[in-house]
């Protein structure tokens, strides 16, 4: 069986390992600007990039990546609500 590749692009994307002073806005801000970069827009596209974000980051990072997430698809809808 075959494996299911990911529709966005964002496994080509560029990793980076960084030391912050605020994890939570260095991963909102990064969220975003994949989500503007690839037009994601779709739940399972949204998902996808949760679940990279969460492969790519040690467990110690999980909650604050969530906590970012669900700021960004809070975000999201609103602007959704607006058009």
């Amino acid at each position: 069986m075959e494996e299911a590749k990911p529709e966005t692009g964002i496994e080509e994307s560029i990793t980076m390992s960084i030391s912050s002073e605020d994890p939570y806005q260095d991963f909102r801000a990064s969220m975003e600007e994949m989500v503007v970069a690839h037009e994601l827009r779709e739940w399972h596209s949204l998902q996808e990039l949760l679940h990279c974000y969460l492969r790519l980051n040690e467990r110690k990072n999980h909650k604050v990546i969530m906590l970012a997430f669900v700021d960004l698809l809070m975000q999201l809808m609103e602007m959704e609500k607006e058009v």
